[in-house]
């Protein structure tokens, strides 16, 4: 799939929405063989830069446990707590 080519030249420029993108088909396995441990890296690191998107889809990886990840409360309620900093936002439980 050529958009997962280009996903991957633009996260190799550091471009946040192009590591969320590039993970969701590693994810999913859309143009690129399904790897959930290379998209569980994309989404963090879009995370560190606070792209919203990426923090909402970390907090539900660890709540639900997918991505290799355990079932994690604790990290799910810290992601949301980013996700809400990231938006700007009052912190509000989910």
């Amino acid at each position: 799939m050529q958009a997962a080519h280009w996903f991957e030249v633009a996260s190799q420029a550091d471009i946040p929405a192009a590591d969320f993108m590039l993970a969701n088909a590693y994810r999913d396995g859309s143009g690129v063989p399904r790897d959930d441990a290379r998209a569980l890296a994309l989404y963090r690191r879009a995370a560190e830069h606070e792209l919203p998107e990426a923090v909402q889809t970390l907090a539900m990886a660890y709540r639900n446990g997918e991505l290799g990840l355990k079932p994690d409360a604790d990290a799910f309620h810290a992601q949301w707590i980013e996700t809400a900093h990231a938006l700007k936002h009052p912190v509000v439980a989910p």
